[in-house]
C-alpha cells in the first residue's frame, strides 16, 4: 500500500492548527466514512468518526476535489483521532473550500 511518514527536525504538531469545523471523507483499507474534521495544520488534522479506527492504518482524507494520504497516528473517545499527513498541504484550499460552496459544512 501506501507508506506514511514525515520528514522533520521538529515535531509536526508544533505547527500552527486551523481551528473547523468541516465535513470530509475518509477513505480506509476497507471502507469509505464520513468524518468531522476539527482542526487542521500543514502537517495532520484532528477527525471525528462514526465508529473507532485503528491506529497506524494508513487513509485517504477527502474533501471535495482535494484528497491526501496520511497514516492515523491515535485514536480516543468519543472516536476522535489525528491523522498525520504524508505530505504538507495546503491549509487555505481547504477551509477556501468550504466558503466556496463547494465543501460541506453540515453536520454528520
Amino acid at each position: 500500500m501506501f507508506s506514511s511518514t514525515v520528514a522533520s527536525d521538529t515535531d509536526p504538531r508544533d505547527r500552527p492548527r486551523s481551528n473547523v469545523y468541516l465535513s470530509a471523507m475518509l477513505r480506509t483499507p476497507s471502507d469509505r466514512i464520513p468524518v468531522r474534521i476539527w482542526n487542521i495544520s500543514e502537517h495532520g488534522a484532528l477527525v471525528q468518526c462514526e465508529y473507532p479506527l485503528q491506529e497506524g492504518i494508513v487513509v485517504h482524507l477527502e474533501r471535495g476535489c482535494l484528497e491526501t494520504i496520511g497514516e492515523i497516528a491515535w485514536c480516543g473517545e468519543p472516536n476522535y483521532c489525528g491523522i498525520r499527513f504524508d505530505e504538507e498541504v495546503h491549509v487555505a484550499q481547504w477551509v477556501r473550500l468550504a466558503s466556496s460552496g463547494l465543501g460541506h459544512s453540515e453536520s454528520l
